[in-house]
């Protein structure tokens, strides 16, 4: 073999020897990027699920809220209920003594004609 057979050969060699240095290093230096990624990740997936649980509690006490106002305004609703049904029955007891009144008046006064006459 000659000299420039030996250099060419051997500058081959030594490329693809420094390429596969190359490579492996890139290789390494892109794990090493996906892995500080996926930490990223999993540091924005743990403040999501806080935020989530924290919606949650929110949302429950405010369920809780309208639940127990929900009950004050039909328990209040019955009592205006109540309250009207009973403002009916006094209509109709007015109405009723007023009834009797007017026939106990119109017997008297039936009998005040008669005694005139």
């Amino acid at each position: 073999m000659e000299l420039g057979e030996y250099i060419g050969a051997s500058a081959i060699v030594v490329s693809i020897f420094l390429a596969t240095v190359v490579f492996i290093w890139q290789s390494g230096r892109s794990d090493a990027k996906i892995d500080r990624l996926d930490a990223r990740i999993d540091r924005l997936d743990a403040k999501i699920e806080a935020q989530g649980d924290r919606l949650d509690a929110k949302i429950e006490a405010l369920g809780q809220r309208l639940y127990t106002e929900i009950r004050e305004q039909g328990r209040r609703i019955e009592e205006q209920g109540t309250r009207i049904d009973g403002q009916g029955k006094r209509v109709s007891d007015v109405e009723l003594e007023q009834a009797r009144l007017n026939g106990v008046n119109s017997v008297i006064v039936n009998q005040i004609h008669s005694h005139e006459d």
